[in-house]
């Protein structure tokens, strides 16, 4: 006899991560709880009553649908470790050809073909201002609409300046990453997922961070940024203090 669905995945409602998260660590460790997603149960509770009537399905005569709870649960758990989908369906007990149907995959061929972002810089397709460049450093070629720092030696005071500023600029755009990072591990590997899908992860991990550091006190604990002083100092932020973490981060998006 074969199941329409499997006999261990049919346990989801008494044995599954949800029903862990929400039984044990919610109602015996808060904190552990918001550990695994990222926001507390409060927080949780509002953005699932928010969205619940846009993500949940209708029961069928074939199959029960999967609870919004479990949905938004499997979501935020994904995008803070960026587990695969094969590994969220043992934790979830949620076959994994369903979760693809909310969290779509794709192989990396069809990547490849929709990424077309070189090619609309070098053709001058991508509608920028003329004030508008790209910065980074000595490993990339110098381009009209990408700009990099001197070489190092017999530099003049002007390009000393303007070195600094664009170790500056880069600085931020590493303390940007680095956060997102920090709480959305999905960044610290390539998504397998098309562009157009990608798109959507990183606008939900931004619209989640900044709402969150507005309704949360403590989702950005103190020390976590960069920090400049009056005299130049740069106080590194607690995000770099895992060496190989920060080094990924700066050497993938920065």
């Amino acid at each position: 006899m074969r199941w329409w669905v499997r006999q261990w995945i049919q346990k989801r409602k008494s044995n599954g991560g949800s029903m862990f998260i929400s039984r044990e660590l919610r109602n015996e460790n808060p904190e552990d709880f918001k550990n695994i997603l990222r926001m507390s149960d409060t927080h949780f509770d509002y953005l699932l009553n928010k969205i619940k009537f846009k993500i949940q399905k209708m029961d069928t005569t074939m199959r029960e649908a999967i609870p919004t709870d479990i949905k938004l649960k499997l979501t935020l758990r994904y995008l803070t470790t960026g587990d695969l989908f094969k590994s969220l369906e043992y934790v979830f007990r949620v076959a994994k050809c369903t979760i693809s149907l909310f969290l779509p995959e794709a192989s990396d061929g069809g990547v490849f073909q929709e990424s077309s972002f070189f090619e609309v810089l070098e053709n001058n397709t991508l509608n920028t201002s003329d004030d508008v460049v790209f910065i980074a450093d000595d490993a990339f070629p110098l381009k009209t609409y990408l700009m990099k720092p001197y070489n190092r030696r017999n530099l003049t005071r002007e390009q000393a300046i303007l070195n600094y500023r664009l170790y500056r600029a880069r600085r931020i755009l590493e303390n940007v990453f680095g956060i997102l990072v920090s709480k959305f591990r999905i960044f610290e590997r390539p998504i397998p997922l098309i562009p157009h899908k990608v798109d959507k992860i990183v606008f939900a991990c931004c619209a989640i961070h900044n709402w969150l550091r507005k309704t949360s006190q403590a989702y950005l604990s103190r020390g976590l940024i960069d920090h400049e002083d009056y005299n130049y100092e740069i106080t590194n932020g607690s995000w770099r203090q895992n060496q190989s973490f920060s080094q990924n981060v700066i050497k993938r998006y920065t």
